[in-house]
């Protein structure tokens, strides 16, 4: 018997996703709202249920890309506060964790011909 895709759901919604792309699609769905502050909750918990597993079993480079890119310049709260506020914020984790992954990525890509640390 085969195991049941992993699904998530951002807290206080009905709204769930399965995978990296999944929970951009769900974070634009949100950002399409009316301005209100139930569409700032859910906002801020989309960012802060973020799975690092996710970032971290994530093979496309440019899904890696539209997630960072939501994270760092997207919609107030799902993007990164100010300088000075960044500390504690959920995004931050996340940030690091997509950096780190399109790193890794890129290494691998190179092949043969990278030599590592010397």
């Amino acid at each position: 018997m085969r195991a049941a895709p992993i699904r998530y759901q951002t807290p206080g919604t009905r709204l769930c996703w399965g995978d990296l792309a999944g929970w951009i699609e769900i974070a634009c769905r949100i950002d399409r709202r009316r301005y209100s502050a139930a569409r700032s909750r859910a906002l801020e918990a989309h960012a802060s249920a973020l799975p690092l597993t996710l970032i971290y079993a994530e093979d496309n480079a440019d899904t890696l890309a539209k997630a960072l890119d939501l994270l760092k310049y997207g919609p107030f709260p799902l993007g990164r506060p100010q300088r000075g506020n960044r500390k504690n914020a959920p995004q931050t984790p996340r940030i690091m964790a997509i950096a780190n992954r399109l790193a890794k990525l890129r290494q691998t890509n190179i092949g043969h011909n990278w030599r590592g640390a010397a």
